[in-house]
């Protein structure tokens, strides 16, 4: 499986504003975590201490964002690429690289 098409997979997946029609859209089983709630109030909380205008921290809202949306991706690559590579091993065909 390409990267690619994990990647569009995963935006399909990840997307939370829900852009495909209903009964088709695979966004509507996105969830977020409880800890993922926790930190993304977490970091609001830290930003409200220093007294950003709202044009900072818009900016720093969509750095923060495009971080955690790599890190979601990379992170959503990699269980797929170890998913694999187990169900590879439970098949007797050994570990490979996926």
């Amino acid at each position: 499986m390409s990267k690619d098409f994990l990647t569009r997979l995963w935006w399909v997946c990840s997307a939370e504003d829900g852009l495909c029609k209903e009964g088709l859209n695979l966004c509507e089983l996105y969830e977020r975590t409880e800890e993922g709630k926790q930190a993304q109030q977490a970091f609001a909380d830290v930003l409200d201490t220093f007294g950003l205008t709202l044009a900072q921290r818009t900016e720093v809202d969509n750095a923060d964002n495009r971080q955690l949306d790599a890190a979601e991706l990379q992170g959503f690559l990699n269980g797929w690429r170890l998913c694999a590579m187990l169900q590879g091993e439970l098949a007797g065909k050994g570990g490979g690289k996926a």
